[in-house]
């Protein structure tokens, strides 16, 4: 016979640095989700002599991504 829990679990969803978790006894379920990409940032813009830059975040734990 399997031991489980017997809470009647809250779950938070899963993000990008951990899966599904139950706010009431830390249980977890399922694996990560990907990042979600947040909007470009333009670092310095590009010129005759150079390119351009721009970097994005994941809108969910605030990862540089690119």
């Amino acid at each position: 016979m399997l031991a489980g829990c017997s809470c009647q679990h809250e779950w938070k969803e899963a993000t990008c640095s951990s899966p599904k978790v139950c706010s009431k006894c830390g249980e977890t379920e399922g694996a990560v989700v990907d990042h979600v990409q947040g909007e470009w940032e333009v670092e310095s813009e590009a010129s005759y002599s150079k390119p351009g830059t721009r970097k994005a975040f994941c809108t969910l734990c605030g990862e540089l991504l690119a």
